[in-house]
């Protein structure tokens, strides 16, 4: 995770998501067998360490590559009110945005 860069908010996108599930499933079958050899995973992990770094390079200098590989944004509180349609698009629990609020040190939720 170090590797490929640090994202506000903890927040991962889809291709992050992608990379760290492969790399999981990359190196978690030599660790539980003692017979498989350990190359392969790390060519496996070099790979995909390397593609997603060469996506974050070409990302901000492209915005056309920015709108294809990154989400975009849901606006879930504007000018201190929820928006509510944000909420159902999303799917994101009221307590779970309130979690979010209060780790950004936003205390009285009303």
């Amino acid at each position: 995770m170090r590797l490929m860069g640090k994202r506000m908010a903890s927040q991962l996108s889809r291709n992050e998501m992608a990379a760290l599930v492969s790399l999981a499933a990359a190196v978690g079958i030599p660790l539980l067998d003692a017979h498989r050899g350990i190359i392969a995973p790390i060519v496996v992990a070099t790979v995909i360490v390397g593609i997603q770094r060469l996506v974050a390079w070409l990302v901000q200098d492209n915005p056309r590559i920015e709108a294809i590989t990154q989400d975009t944004p849901s606006i879930l509180v504007e000018n201190g009110v929820i928006q509510l349609s944000g909420i159902r698009e999303t799917l994101v629990t009221r307590e779970r945005l309130f979690a979010q609020l209060r780790s950004n040190s936003l205390e009285h939720l009303g």
